[in-house]
């Protein structure tokens, strides 16, 4: 789980830029702005209570970070080839599963945005 979040803020080398400009324009700003992070993850489809869970979980995020997520449920028989669409394309995305087996080869790739520096430079609770 500590992986998947911190190889997210993701997007591949093709919109590495234009990440970077939907994140600033996303970004929580003195004036309340709440930023939608896009996960993607693997699983049995969508719960079918999903609506309520996110609207809960949405609001309590939102008051103490401001982040809302929006999550997408990729069931396993799909998982493979959804997954290659995604980091091939350069589909947008802030949080993805992963696992080691593809981890190297997608940062090679550049799915993945690097946050060294922005860890360097804010430490890690800021992030």
């Amino acid at each position: 789980m500590v992986a998947t979040l911190l190889v997210g803020c993701g997007g591949s080398a093709n919109n590495k830029n234009d990440t970077n400009d939907d994140q600033a324009k996303d970004s929580p700003s003195a004036d309340g702005e709440v930023v939608t992070l896009k996960w993607i993850a693997v699983g049995n489809g969508m719960p079918s209570n999903y609506d309520a869970w996110r609207e809960n979980i949405n609001a309590y995020m939102e008051d103490k970070i401001g982040v809302n997520i929006d999550v997408e449920i990729v069931s396993w028989g799909d998982w493979d080839n959804r997954r290659n669409v995604i980091v091939n394309s350069g589909e947008y995305f802030d949080i993805l599963y992963t696992d080691m087996a593809r981890y190297l080869s997608e940062v090679q790739l550049g799915a993945y945005l690097d946050i060294t520096q922005l860890v360097q430079e804010k430490g890690i609770r800021s992030i």
